[in-house]
């Protein structure tokens, strides 16, 4: 079964989604020991870097400045990934990329993935989501059920986060020399 994804060519959404496919940690791991096949780890984060979804995850994870991306809340269906899990988003605003967003992280692995994002990410991606409709967005997610401060502080952090994107993805793309000597030897 193929995870569905919205129509995004008028308006970003941020959805949540139910799926049979398992993460990639649970994928990846070896029963009954603490290892990873690292070979099929491997094998999956180099399908991951071709999936036609992955420079718009890059910029949904940053847009959200969600600092919990890793192996275990990506789920993989053999040709799809589905992102879930983003409870420690929107901690932060500000125009300052996020200490770890893994997925960029990954796109600077290499000199073709790293151009191809930054060119999907500073074109097109990044004009769709000037299209954010903040008031539908705070009545469909149903905040109430999980946050209970203010969540028009929620809103204003992602407003503030999507009016820097541009800035914010061109300093990890023109930085991504300084960021690739940071980066993590897998996103375990």
């Amino acid at each position: 079964m193929e995870v569905p994804f919205p129509d995004l060519t008028e308006n970003v959404l941020f959805i949540s989604l139910a799926s049979p496919h398992p993460s990639i940690r649970k994928l990846v791991s070896i029963p009954n020991n603490d290892n990873i096949d690292e070979a099929l780890a491997n094998e999956i984060l180099f399908s991951l870097k071709k999936w036609i979804h992955f420079s718009l995850a890059i910029l949904f994870d940053e847009s959200i400045a969600n600092t919990d991306r890793q192996i275990g809340n990506i789920l993989f269906g053999g040709g799809e990934f589905a992102l879930i899990d983003h409870e420690r988003s929107l901690k932060i605003g500000g125009d300052s990329p996020i200490k770890n967003n893994r997925l960029a992280e990954l796109s600077l692995e290499d000199e073709f993935t790293r151009n191809k994002c930054r060119k999907r990410i500073l074109g097109p991606l990044l004009e769709k989501f000037k299209n954010i409709d903040y008031q539908r967005l705070l009545e469909c997610a149903r905040v109430d059920l999980y946050y209970d401060g203010d969540p028009f502080i929620l809103i204003e952090r992602l407003k503030e986060r999507v009016d820097n994107l541009k800035s914010i993805m061109n300093v990890i793309y023109d930085n991504s020399h300084a960021l690739s000597d940071m980066m993590p030897e897998s996103i375990k």
